[in-house]
């Protein structure tokens, strides 16, 4: 390219030409640029070229004004010229301009690759690989670049070029040469330079082989004695190991490999292959065996548990092939004998059951024997056994004080712990009981006091009383108890004499006094009456105790209250009072409306007071009733006058006199007094559910306060008397406050027991309540991992978990905390679980819990858990796409909430049958397999599923991806 300016003549104008070239990497086009012709009427210019000194030929025209043509048509190692001319509108055209010449260096004849061992010299003079039309070799200027192993060493005046290599050297690189004339124009070359290929493999000597006898230990070894390679150290090497199958072989970071035998009892032979690769994964192999000889073992005897009974119970036979273990003989090889039985007798049968039987029915005490087991080979190993007979003691009751006291009186209570011996068991573990008690009450509490009282608070007399304990073994003992009652004399009780109410000319009523008199402790015959207080009338009590009234004056009108005292024959007395009224005739006139008994619970009967008034002046309807005195009861009278006794409650009693009024119209009225007597009759107590609780494991239960949950209408909740049964690992205490405290044997134990309390008042009325209390074996650091998630369908979860041992786990779940449904327990102890609970109740929340089983049988309870479940959805189907390979979860496609009864069909894209099942679960887990059983191919696939009556109900798309 031409960097001079030149002038054309044109009419009228000069035309200046400039040829410019430059390069970016290599050259490949240039610009052409000259000055622009002045003259006003330019039209265009002509480009001319000549290649190589061939005549110039006309290549491209450019429109004025632009000044500027690029050539990309140029090659390298060719001489270039341009000229051109400029022509007006007129198509006048100039001469040509000044010649501008120009080309660029080109490399050629050099290798494109070159193979160079280590440690090599390699020399190139470069003038001899390159041609520049327009400049001397020695114009032109050369450089080297792009490698990193190589020495690169290019002298800028000679332009020869040396290429070295290391003696480590190994690998390729790319050697970048460029050319450059004084012009800027560039040539390039590379060249890729690389190592032979050279054999450098590590090479293992042989490992020897090693053998030892059961119960030896192999010998290390330091594999780094047993490899070579030549182009790298040990520390680069990695070994493996492969083909042990019981043998455990461990290669350290230090390449020891260290061999172990699965325990010491092994013996046989194993062929392991030891592998070392280097970094470039060029590896050797070796091939090495481990054998281990057998030798014989003795038998080992594991302990055999002591047994210790009590009298009158047998021993458990012992099954010797539990207690035995031989590696090198099976279990009826083994031939078993006793030593040292003193007091029992053991037998030892075919099938190695020993079976033992006191010498002596009546011996107690223990003998030590030993169990001898001896192998073929005579190796033998022994254990020593306990056997002991306990013989325990019955009770034994002290002698109880006679008990005396007055009639009327209770008897204290008997504390019947201080009565009563046991050797062998403390007095909570003994139960008493009593028999031919004719006369009193017996009540024995959890607290073991006897509480005794009369039947009859009138009763005296003697009565034996046989008290019984047992202890748990069914061992007892009795003792006689004699209760006496001294009599105390009771005055005799009068009562409901009725009074009397007459008219003028009318007489009294003879009254039979012995029909209104009781007493408990005296016949009739042995009372005597008599009589005071009668002002305006004579009463006289003849032989038979029938009282006769007489008028002091025939014409009196009035009352006169006459008591009636009845005295039996100690002195002791008792009276009635009686009113004998003579009403006018124009004053109503009541007759005695009789007083009424009755029991607690019971009803007054009604009163039709009609029958008890009589006015000769006026009707029953005329005559107005009214009611004083009412404190506790109340009166109601019907319009056909008739009155109600209204109690306050069913259990109220006691005593009430009201008096009946019955006024006639002219303001004339009488009066009588009712008394009505409500007698006690005593109400069992009512015990209010008492809470059944449940604990964890180590943990206690609340306090029970009895008093909070009974009731008694008739007695003090202090005068109840509390038991309590039915607990047999559980201890309870229940303290004289009637506070009870449940306890569990200790920290370790878990179950349930139902305990009943009762309440019983002093006539022995009782209430009972059941209250179950459970321990249960939660223990969720037991559980470190639970999860759960929807399987296909809201209906459906997935719930995992894992265990810190292997265990047999089933769920317990439902729609509250009682649960009420499980899962199938697992068939094998393992530390991983899952439960597929299917069909659930859409939108609800749902309770469950994790029961483990342990090897020992242990169960242990998780934390009670929820989840919520989710809407009805359609057939879902999962994965998609199928991809083979990972955990066996997800080696199957499953289909969800497919419909009962239906069918199952899978075809190919050709419309080929690939798959058919009968639907007879709403889950299913297809395998990817056809119906002969062999693994489906990778592709696309079409499933379609029909319901019980042929409707398709979905359809789909399966990709599968082997």
């Amino acid at each position: 390219m031409c960097n001079k300016r030149c002038s054309v003549p044109i009419v009228g104008f000069l035309l200046w030409l400039v040829a410019t070239g430059w390069l970016s990497a290599q050259t490949t086009s240039w610009r052409l640029i000259w000055d622009k012709n002045p003259e006003t009427d330019m039209y265009y210019y002509e480009i001319y070229r000549q290649v190589n000194g061939d005549p110039y030929a006309k290549i491209a025209v450019v429109y004025h004004p632009d000044t500027v043509y690029v050539d990309d048509t140029i090659q390298k190692g060719v001489r270039y010229a341009y000229r051109i001319k400029a022509v007006d509108s007129s198509y006048n055209k100039s001469d040509f301009s000044p010649e501008v010449q120009a080309a660029i260096p080109q490399i050629s004849g050099l290798p494109q690759s070159l193979v160079l061992p280590p440690d090599t010299t390699v020399t190139m003079d470069l003038d001899n690989y390159v041609n520049d039309p327009d400049h001397p070799d020695d114009q032109l200027v050369w450089s080297a670049s792009g490698t990193n192993q190589l020495s690169i060493l290019l002298d800028d005046n000679t332009h020869v070029l040396t290429i070295q290599t290391s003696a480590t050297w190994r690998g390729t690189e790319t050697l970048r040469l460029q050319v450059t004339d004084p012009d800027g124009f560039t040539d390039v070359w590379n060249i890729a330079i690389s190592s032979p290929v050279i054999d450098t493999s590590p090479v293992i000597s042989d490992i020897p082989d090693q053998q030892i006898q059961e119960g030896g230990s192999f010998s290390s070894i330091s594999l780094n004695d047993y490899v070579t390679d030549p182009d790298h150290s040990d520390a680069e090497l990695s070994w493996t190991v492969s083909g042990n199958q019981d043998l455990r072989i461990n290669i350290n970071q230090n390449h020891v490999a260290t061999i172990e035998v699965p325990d010491t009892n092994w013996f046989g032979q194993e062929t392991v292959v030891f592998r070392v690769m280097d970094p470039d994964s060029q590896f050797a192999e070796d091939t090495v065996r481990f054998i281990v000889t057998p030798v014989n073992d003795r038998p080992v005897v594991a302990d055999i548990p002591d047994q210790f009974i009590e009298e009158g119970e047998t021993f458990t036979p012992i099954l010797l092939d539990d207690f035995v273990k031989d590696v090198d003989n099976t279990d009826d090889e083994i031939t078993w004998t006793v030593q040292d039985a003193q007091y029992v007798q053991i037998t030892i049968d075919a099938q190695r059951v020993a079976h033992i039987e006191p010498v002596d029915s009546t011996w107690g005490g223990m003998d030590t024997v030993f169990f001898v087991a001896r192998d073929p080979a005579g190796l033998e190993d022994r254990d020593a056994v306990i056997f002991g007979i306990s013989v325990r003691m019955p009770p034994s009751i002290a002698p109880i004080p006679r008990q005396v006291i007055d009639e009327g009186e209770s008897f204290p209570p008997i504390l019947l712990d201080d009565y009563v011996t046991d050797a062998d068991n403390a007095p909570s573990e003994l139960s008493w009981s009593y028999r031919d008690a004719d006369w009193v009450r017996v009540l024995i509490g959890s607290d073991r006091v006897a509480h005794v009282s009369p039947l009859d608070s009138n009763w005296f007399g003697q009565d034996t009383v046989i008290f019984q304990v047992t202890d748990p073994d069914g061992q007892s003992d009795d003792r006689s108890v004699v209760f006496v009652v001294n009599p105390v004399n009771d005055p005799p009780q009068v009562s409901n004499i009725p009074n009397q109410n007459i008219r003028p000319g009318e007489r009294f009523e003879p009254i039979p006094l012995n029909n209104y008199v009781k007493d408990v402790d005296h016949p009739l015959s042995a009372i005597s009456w008599s009589v005071y207080g009668a002002d305006s009338l004579v009463v006289v009590i003849d032989d038979n105790n029938v009282a006769n009234i007489y008028f002091v004056k025939s014409n009196w009108i009035g009352a006169d209250t006459i008591i009636f005292r009845a005295t039996d024959a100690a002195g002791a007395w008792n009276e009635d009072e009686v009113i004998l009224r003579v009403v006018s005739f124009n004053t109503p006139l009541l007759t005695d409306i009789p007083d009424q008994i009755i029991d607690e619970g019971q009803q007054f009967a009604p009163i039709p007071l009609d029958d008890y008034v009589d006015d000769g002046d006026d009707a029953d309807a005329e005559i107005q009733w009214s009611v004083s005195g009412k404190k506790y009861l109340d009166v109601s009278i019907s319009d056909d006058r008739v009155a109600t006794i209204i109690l306050p409650d069913s259990n109220w009693y006691g005593r009430e006199t009201l008096t009946f009024r019955a006024m006639d119209p002219d303001g004339n009225w009488a009066t009588d007094e009712v008394t009505f007597v409500v007698r006690p009759v005593n109400d069992p107590p009512v015990i209010a559910e008492i809470p059944d609780q449940v604990i964890r494991r180590g943990e206690t239960f609340q306090a029970i306060y009895l008093d909070e949950y009974v009731q008694d209408v008739d007695n003090d909740i202090a005068e109840l008397v509390w038991t309590i049964r039915g607990y047999r690992d559980l201890s309870v205490i229940l303290r004289s406050d009637r506070v009870v405290f449940v306890e569990p044997p200790g920290i370790h134990w878990y179950g349930s027991e139902v305990l009943t309390f009762r309440a019983t008042d002093p006539e022995g009325l009782f209430d009972e309540v059941s209250v179950r209390f459970t321990v249960e074996n939660v223990a969720d650091d037991f559980f470190p991992t639970v999860s759960q998630q929807y399987y296909g369908s809201g209906q459906n979860v997935l719930i995992r978990w894992m265990t810190n041992e292997p265990t047999r786990d089933y769920l317990e779940y439902g729609l509250d905390a009682s649960y009420g449904q499980q899962t199938s327990p697992d068939s094998v102890f393992t530390t991983e679980h899952q439960a597929l609970l299917t069909d659930l109740e859409p939108n609800q929340t749902y309770y469950y819990r994790i029961v483990s089983q342990t090897v020992t049988g242990e169960l242990i309870f998780s934390e009670q858990k929820t989840f919520t479940t989710g809407e009805v959805e359609g057939v879902n189907v999962f994965p998609i796409p199928f991809q083979a390979g990972g955990d066996a979860n997800h080696q199957a496609i499953h289909f969800v909430n497919l419909p009962i009864g239906g069918v199952l069909n899978i075809y190919n894209l050709l419309g080929e049958l690939v798959y058919n099942r009968k639907i007879d679960s709403r889950i299913y887990r297809w395998n990817v397999k056809n119906s002969a059983g062999k693994s489906v191919l990778s592709g696309l696939y079409i499933y379609v599923v029909r319901d019980s009556e042929n409707n398709k109900v979905a359809s789909g798309k399966l990709i599968i991806v082997r």
